[in-house]
Parts: C-alpha cells; sequence; structure tokens
C-alpha cells in the first residue's frame, strides 16, 4: 500500500507538471552536433523531489489506521500455508519522515547510443500492527522519473570482446 502511495503520487506529479527530460538536464552540443557537456537543472530536479516527498508524507499519512485482512499462514511467514488459515486484520501506522534520493544512471544502449535514467529513491518506515504483535517494515522503492537515449558518433570498426563491446573512431 505504501508504495502503490509513493508510485501513485509520483506518476501524479509528474502528469500534473507535464514533466520530461529536458526539465532536469539540458544538452549542449559542440560546432558538429556531438553532444559536448550535459548539465543538470539542481534546482528544478530539488524542487520537484522536495514537492514529491511532501506529497508522499500526505499520501502515507491518509493510510493511518488503515485496516488490511491478511491470512494467517501469511503472518506467521511460511511459503507453504501463505495464503491458507483465517485472515487476521492488520493496521498500517506510517511513521517519522519520508526520504528521497535523487540517483542518475548512464548505460549503454546500443553501440553508440547512451541511456540516461533519472530516478528518485524513496524509504521510509510503516508500522504494521496485529492483535498480538506490532513491528516496522522498512519501506524502499525506485521510481524513475525522466529518462533520454543520448545518440553519438558510429565508430568505423566494432569488436565484440568478451566482458564487452570495443568500438574504435580512425
Amino acid at each position: 500500500m505504501a508504495v502503490g502511495a509513493i508510485n501513485k503520487t509520483v506518476q501524479e506529479e509528474v502528469s500534473r507538471n507535464d514533466i520530461n527530460y529536458q526539465d532536469f538536464i539540458t544538452v549542449h552540443r559542440d560546432y558538429n552536433g556531438r553532444v559536448a557537456l550535459m548539465q543538470a537543472n539542481t534546482v528544478r530536479i530539488n524542487q520537484m523531489a522536495a514537492e514529491i516527498t511532501l506529497d508522499v508524507q500526505n499520501e502515507l499519512r491518509a493510510l493511518e489506521g488503515k485496516r488490511v485482512s491478511i491470512p494467517l499462514g501469511q503472518i506467521l511467514g511460511s511459503y507453504i500455508l501463505a495464503n491458507m488459515g483465517p485472515r487476521i486484520n492488520i493496521e498500517i501506522h506510517p511513521m517519522g519522515t519520508v526520504n528521497v534520493d535523487v540517483v542518475d544512471r548512464f548505460e549503454q544502449a546500443g553501440i553508440n547510443q547512451t541511456r540516461h535514467k533519472i530516478y528518485f529513491n524513496f524509504d521510509t518506515m510503516v508500522r504494521v500492527v496485529i492483535p498480538i504483535y506490532s513491528g516496522e517494515v522498512k519501506i524502499a522503492t525506485k521510481v524513475p522519473v525522466a529518462e533520454s537515449i543520448i545518440v553519438g558518433d558510429v565508430p568505423e570498426a566494432v569488436i565484440n570482446l568478451p566482458g564487452g563491446i570495443l568500438g574504435t573512431d580512425r
């Protein structure tokens, strides 16, 4: 439920503000049109992270005291009996604050292509209360916010070696 609230909040914020990759990163090109610099709009990224964090905290507060019914086998931690037994009501109680980290990653997407992804990593604590026990559960999820493919020059030759691809330009 908490992960769903986080994902829903991020999705709503991204669609409401019509967020796209160019809102976070400005790509500067050289005189040949090749990517020379990628400049992050740190102010905009932090602003969006703060707005989403506040919205996520409000969504999680709405879960306070919410009851969910799960089978006794699930509570006992048995894989075999997970869907068996009488259903037990549990309550959800969000605790503390929501932390968000902005993470970006570059991945190979082809011989001359690089995929740049921007994620928000969220983590928070939720207390789960059942009639005979209560415990804390750490909720952590990574939500993609923006992504782009950066196209570079096509190498004249490509050598496929164990452990990676090596491109050579003359």
